[in-house]
């Protein structure tokens, strides 16, 4: 009598079949050679549209990046950029990251000299009254009185400043720097400004527009052309940009 043994071995014919269409882990077609999850792809792309995100106002994209911060940061430095988040103040934008001969990812916003006016008013506005919420306002009315000294003292075509006056704060709307609230005419001011214009930088450009609008007056003639951007930017490199607790970065930014 011989005893049978059981061959170990499985029958190839009784193998599962292999699925082809089965797809990896967050890839989301056949196509896609993505590795991140859908809502961390779309947070990146938000911070590559920018300016900036915000903890409360992106809240979804803001998780998403927190989760996978190590991933997003990987990423962006395949790009010459880096993330720049700061948690306290619930802030994240991407900025060209700081390495030689590296090419320029975020490109600068030209500002005028009435745009940096702007920026400097907001800017001071945000160290002067920022209390325990963080929040600081502004009216309409408030940015017009405010800027009525860097009117040149021989212009008298009122109208034309006004313009300047109104296309510079549409462009600080445009870029998230002023923040819609329930009044037409009185905005919130965005902290993203104490992270892209330092109180170092408040000094110098202070002391600039003043050095500008008192040569202006003194030789009698108007302002410099509103029209060409004034060499001052915020965001100018190597512009030092603060870093808290877990950070380190269009389209444009502010």
């Amino acid at each position: 009598m011989t005893a049978e043994i059981e061959d170990p071995r499985i029958d190839p014919s009784e193998d599962p079949p292999t699925d082809s269409h089965t797809l990896d882990l967050h890839q989301l077609s056949r196509e896609d050679h993505g590795r991140l999850p859908d809502d961390t792809r779309r947070a990146v792309v938000a911070l590559l549209r920018g300016p900036y995100l915000h903890q409360e106002r992106n809240a979804a994209a803001w998780r998403a990046i927190i989760r996978d911060e190590a991933a997003v940061r990987e990423l962006l430095g395949n790009l010459f950029l880096r993330l720049s988040l700061d948690t306290e103040r619930g802030l994240a934008f991407i900025e060209n990251a700081p390495l030689e001969e590296a090419p320029k990812v975020v490109r600068r916003v030209p500002l005028t000299l009435i745009d940096t006016a702007v920026v400097l008013l907001l800017r001071l506005r945000l160290l002067r009254d920022a209390g325990a919420t963080g929040r600081v306002f502004i009216g309409r009315d408030e940015i017009d009185d405010e800027l009525a000294p860097y009117r040149p003292a021989t212009n008298t075509d009122a109208s034309t400043f006004a313009k300047r006056i109104n296309a510079s704060v549409e462009k600080m709307k445009k870029a998230s720097v002023l923040l819609s609230t329930a009044e037409d005419t009185r905005f919130e001011i965005s902290p993203i400004l104490t992270l892209v214009f330092d109180v170092e930088q408040v000094a110098a450009v202070t002391a600039e527009i003043e050095a500008l609008v008192a040569t202006s007056n003194t030789a009698s003639r108007a302002a410099p052309d509103e029209d060409e951007p004034d060499d001052f930017d915020p965001r100018d490199e190597p512009a030092p940009i603060p870093r808290r607790s877990a950070s380190e970065d269009g389209g444009d930014r502010p």
